[in-house]
């Protein structure tokens, strides 16, 4: 029995949120919410956001190494001087929910899928 690619995707579709959802759980029992940006329209941009934006990415790229995702956020300010905190816990949060070592560099490229 062939299941139909449809139900493929949506099966991966769901596994990446759901650990993706995990991810932002973790950083709210860890406490790393003072790990912050701000944008310039004044809207935060948490480890959770960064974290699950590139577990999602991560996922979706591994299934589907040709489609191209439309996300929120970009990792610009992450590669900036003074936000070294901020990328070290938003790589740790990745490399925990996806259950591997991440290279700090595939999470940014991730992030910016």
């Amino acid at each position: 029995m062939t299941t139909c690619p449809l139900q493929c995707e949506a099966d991966a579709a769901v596994s990446a949120v759901r650990i993706a959802a995990s991810v932002c759980q973790a950083v709210q029992r860890d406490q790393v919410s003072s790990l912050t940006l701000v944008k310039g329209d004044r809207s935060p941009v948490t480890v959770a956001d960064f974290a699950s934006q590139a577990v999602i990415c991560a996922m979706l790229a591994e299934h589907f190494p040709d489609d191209p995702v439309v996300a929120e956020e970009d990792c610009g300010p992450l590669r900036q001087t003074g936000s070294e905190l901020l990328r070290g816990a938003v790589a740790q949060h990745v490399a925990a929910g996806l259950d591997r070592q991440v290279d700090q560099d595939q999470v940014l490229a991730w992030i910016d899928r």
